[in-house]
C-alpha cells in the first residue's frame, strides 16, 4: 500500500489469517495508519496484522499515528522495521489518552527522536508484549511514555537510546510486574529511566548498561522513590548483572529506595568508576508489612570502583523490616557491602566475605546499630574489617567473626 490510510471514524481493522504475519501491510512512502478525530468505542481495534516498513517521511509514527481523538486497542499486531525521523518508530500517540497494546511484537523499529518502538503523550498499558531491537535518537529506545505506564507479562529487550532509557523512558513512572527488562543500553538509565515513582513487582532487570553515566538497570532523573515488591509466591524482583560507568550499577535513585518484605535480589551489578554497585540512593529502607512477612534481601557479588560495593546511600540505610544477606560484595573505596553518609540500622541478617578499603562489611559516617546480625570473613585493607564508623557502633546479639 503506497499512501497512508487515514481513519476518521470508529472502525476496526482485523486480519483474517491465523497469525499476524498472514496479513502484511507495507507503506512504501509513508506510515500505514493515521487516526484523526476518532470517537471512542468499546470495540475499536487493530488486530492480527503485520505493519512494516513505514517511514512517515518528516513526521512521527512509522506504522501508526494517532494525531487526535481516541486510539484503537492494538491486539496481536506485529510492528516492525518502521523508521520515522520523529517520535515513535512504530506507534506515536499525540493525544493525552490511555493506549493499550496486548499480545503484540514491536521489533526493529527506529525513531529519530523519542520512543524507538512506541511513543505516547498519555498513559500506556502494555500486556504480554515484546519490545525488542528498537532504537531512539533521544530517549526511550523501546518505549517513551509521558505519563503513567502499567506493564505486565512483557519483555523489553536489546533496545538502545542515544540519551536516556535504553529500554523504557517514563514521565510519571507506574507499575511494572512479571516483566523482563534485558540487555538494553543508553548513556544513562540503560534499562529504565523514570521521572516519577515506580513499582517493580516480580520483575527481572538484567544485563542493562549505562554506557556513560549512572543507573545501569534503572535511573531516576528526579527525586522519586523506587519500590521493589515481590508479591505472593511468584518470582521475586531481581536486579542483576547491570553495569554503569559511574554510580548505581543496578539502580540510581536520588530520593530513595524502598525494599519490600519479600525476597528481592541484587546480584552481580557493577559501578565501574563510581559508588553503589547494586544501588546508589538518597536513603535505603525496608518496607514493613502488616502482618510481618518472612523476608530475604540478597545482595550478592556486586562491586564498585568507589564506595559501597552493594549499596551506597547519601543518607541512612535502615534494614529493620527486611533481613539482608550481603555476600561477596567489593568496593575499591569504603563499605564492601553497605556505605551510608548517615546512620546504618540493621535487625537480623548476615554480611559475609565482603571487602573494602575501610569497613569490609559496613561503613557509615553516622551511628551503626546492629541487632541479631552476623558478620563473617569480611576484610578491609585499611581499618574495620567488619565495621567502620565515624560515630558510635552498637551491637546487640550480633557476632563479628574472622574480620
Amino acid at each position: 500500500v503506497t499512501p497512508t490510510i487515514t481513519v476518521g471514524k470508529a472502525v476496526s481493522l482485523i486480519g483474517g489469517g491465523a497469525a499476524p504475519a498472514t496479513v502484511k501491510l507495507r507503506s512504501s512512502t509513508s506510515r500505514m495508519f493515521l487516526y484523526q478525530n476518532v470517537p471512542l468505542t468499546a470495540t475499536m481495534v487493530i488486530s492480527n496484522l503485520m505493519v512494516e516498513n513505514g517511514n512517515a517521511t518528516t513526521q512521527d509514527g512509522g506504522a501508526i499515528r494517532v494525531l487526535s481523538g481516541k486510539a484503537p486497542l492494538i491486539h496481536t499486531v506485529v510492528m516492525s522495521n518502521n523508521t520515522p525521523p520523529g517520535n515513535g518508530g512504530a506507534l506515536r500517540v499525540d493525544t493525552v489518552i490511555t493506549v493499550t497494546v496486548v499480545n503484540s511484537l514491536v521489533l526493529s523499529n527506529a525513531a529519530g527522536n523519542n520512543g524507538g518502538g512506541i511513543s505516547v503523550a498519555g498513559d500506556l498499558v502494555l500486556i504480554d508484549t515484546r519490545v525488542e531491537l528498537n532504537a531512539a535518537g533521544q530517549n526511550g529506545g523501546g518505549v517513551f511514555a509521558s505519563r503513567v505506564v502499567t506493564i505486565s507479562g512483557s519483555t523489553v529487550q536489546t533496545n538502545t537510546a542515544a540519551n536516556l532509557g535504553g529500554g523504557l523512558a517514563l514521565g510519571l513512572g507506574g507499575l511494572i510486574s512479571a516483566t523482563k527488562v534485558l540487555s538494553n543500553a543508553a548513556p544513562a538509565g540503560g534499562g529504565i529511566q523514570t521521572s516519577g515513582a515506580i513499582t517493580l513487582a516480580n520483575t527481572l532487570v538484567a544485563r542493562n548498561t549505562a554506557r556513560a553515566s549512572d543507573g545501569g538497570g534503572m535511573y531516576s532523573t528526579q527525586a522519586v522513590t523506587i519500590t521493589l515488591l515481590a508479591l505472593g509466591t511468584l518470582t521475586p524482583t531481581e536486579i542483576s548483572a547491570n553495569s554503569a560507568i559511574t554510580h548505581g550499577g543496578g539502580i540510581y535513585a536520588p530520593s530513595g529506595l524502598l525494599l519490600s518484605t519479600s525476597s528481592n535480589l541484587f546480584k552481580g551489578n557493577r559501578a565501574l568508576a563510581g559508588d553503589g554497585g547494586g544501588a546508589w540512593a538518597g536513603a535505603i529502607a525496608g518496607l514493613p508489612s502488616d502482618p510481618p512477612l518472612g523476608s530475604t534481601l540478597l545482595i550478592d557479588s556486586n562491586s564498585a570502583g568507589g564506595n559501597g560495593g552493594g549499596f551506597r546511600a547519601t543518607g541512612s540505610i535502615a534494614l529493620t523490616a527486611v533481613s539482608p544477606a550481603a555476600l561477596s560484595n567489593a568496593a575499591s573505596g569504603d563499605g564492601g557491602a553497605l556505605y551510608a553518609g548517615g546512620p546504618i540500622t540493621i535487625a537480623g541478617g548476615n554480611l559475609d566475605f565482603n571487602e573494602a578499603n575501610n569497613g569490609g562489611g559496613l561503613y557509615a559516617a553516622g551511628d551503626i546499630q546492629l541487632q541479631d546480625v552476623d558478620l563473617y570473613g569480611d576484610q578491609a585493607s585499611g581499618s574495620g574489617g567488619c565495621v567502620s564508623s565515624r560515630a558510635a557502633v552498637t551491637l546487640k546479639a550480633s557476632r563479628l567473626t574472622y574480620c
